[in-house]
């Protein structure tokens, strides 16, 4: 979920995993979250779906028989620390609420009827920057790693399962063109999301999950 690509945000790509809860599938369909662009996602890349079973990293229960697209925007500061996000459909309908705190290294996502659905934590002392994912908002069962790929990339993160804390080959791959200001998720090459930034309303996010 916040998060990609503009300079007004901390740490993007851990904001833009916030939000995320899946991937699509014709089948065993399940969406996912980032933040901050804007602008429709072009839709040309078509995938045999029903032939690759793309796993959901927070719930199932977040599916969608088809494509979807989210709008993403800022909402008015609560707190003087903290970045609140509402996540609503096509149709402006809220769905979700992602609030970040510019000082402490933390991020919640919220269902519609504010339910921390899950936290992420930064760790502070590891060589790259990783973020770890944990269900509720005090529980301690992981959801997801996700750890930045080099020091040398700003925009390439790795996601690791809590089934794959081997963390030999990951689950998803966030991928940023600053230049292009374009974002994708990837899960074992297979592009699930892809979002655009728009220079005309840098605090709104268009997603279209492929």
């Amino acid at each position: 979920m916040e998060t990609l690509g503009t300079g007004n945000v901390n740490s993007p790509v851990a904001n833009r995993f916030l939000g995320f809860v899946g991937g699509i599938d014709e089948t065993t369909c399940s969406q996912q979250l980032p933040a901050s662009a804007s602008v429709v996602v072009p839709g040309s890349l078509k995938s045999p779906r029903s032939r690759i079973e793309i796993p959901a990293p927070v719930s199932s229960a977040f599916c969608a028989p088809s494509t979807v697209k989210f709008v993403i925007e800022q909402k008015p500061f609560r707190k003087l620390n903290e970045k609140i996000y509402e996540i609503a459909d096509w149709n402006g309908k809220r769905l979700f609420e992602a609030d970040s705190l510019l000082f402490g290294g933390s991020r919640r996502l919220r269902d519609d009827k504010g339910l921390v659905l899950a936290h992420l934590k930064k760790k502070i002392v590891t060589m790259h920057e990783r973020w770890e994912a944990h269900r509720g908002e005090n529980s301690d069962e992981l959801v997801f790693i996700l750890r930045k790929e080099s020091m040398f990339h700003k925009t390439a993160y790795n996601v690791f399962l809590a089934s794959n804390l081997s963390m030999q080959t990951p689950d998803f791959t966030v991928r940023g063109d600053f230049e292009e200001q374009t974002y994708s998720i990837r899960h074992k090459d297979m592009p699930v999301a892809e979002a655009l930034v728009s220079c005309h309303s840098i605090d709104t996010v268009v997603l279209l999950p492929f």
